[in-house]
């Protein structure tokens, strides 16, 4: 099964950060996201319980010092997800080539090619990739060395039967997630 199709830069970004907010890490980095925020309100609630019991209160800057690492547990996490991880697939999608022009693809049940414009043709076995993702109308191959590389194809131009049985082999072949 072969066709050829061009991804957008929107699409690209989209489908990157479906597959990086649903990585394994990043539940594992929730988790323990949750417990350093529970540590900090717990800290932030005996510091705020100390202020209004006390006779004698601390120095502003020293109170807001205290706040600052509940502060930065909210404010990081909330930049690193909405502005940083966009961002940096975005820039890795301007500084390709191969992505930004048309590629053509074929696939078969020994393995996988991709040709473009430019850069050189890709012709790969199967073992090259653990699993397979599909976010947005976008499949996203997953290497096996890192699960942060990965190869997208847009299925945006093919019909249903055609995304249907690329869905088919693809399941026939490698894991989905």
């Amino acid at each position: 099964m072969g066709f050829s199709f061009r991804i957008s830069e929107a699409e690209y970004v989209l489908s990157a950060t479906s597959h990086v907010k649903g990585h394994t890490s990043s539940k594992v980095g929730l988790c323990i996201y949750f417990i350093l925020s529970a540590m900090c309100l717990h800290l932030l609630i005996m510091l705020t319980y100390s202020q209004i019991t006390s006779t004698e209160r601390l120095p502003l800057r020293l109170a807001l010092a205290l706040y600052l690492p509940f502060i930065g547990l909210i404010v990081v996490p909330a930049l690193w997800h909405i502005v940083w991880v966009p961002r940096r697939f975005a820039r890795n999608y301007r500084k390709s080539q191969v992505l930004q022009s048309e590629m053509r693809v074929a696939f078969s049940t020994r393995g996988f090619s991709r040709d473009a414009d430019f850069g050189e043709p890709v012709r790969t076995g199967w073992e090259r990739y653990r699993y397979w993702r599909e976010f947005h109308d976008i499949i996203l191959l997953v290497e096996s060395s890192n699960d942060w590389e990965f190869t997208p194809i847009s299925m945006k131009g093919l019909q249903d039967w055609q995304r249907e049985n690329l869905r088919e082999l693809m399941s026939g072949i490698l894991p989905k997630k």
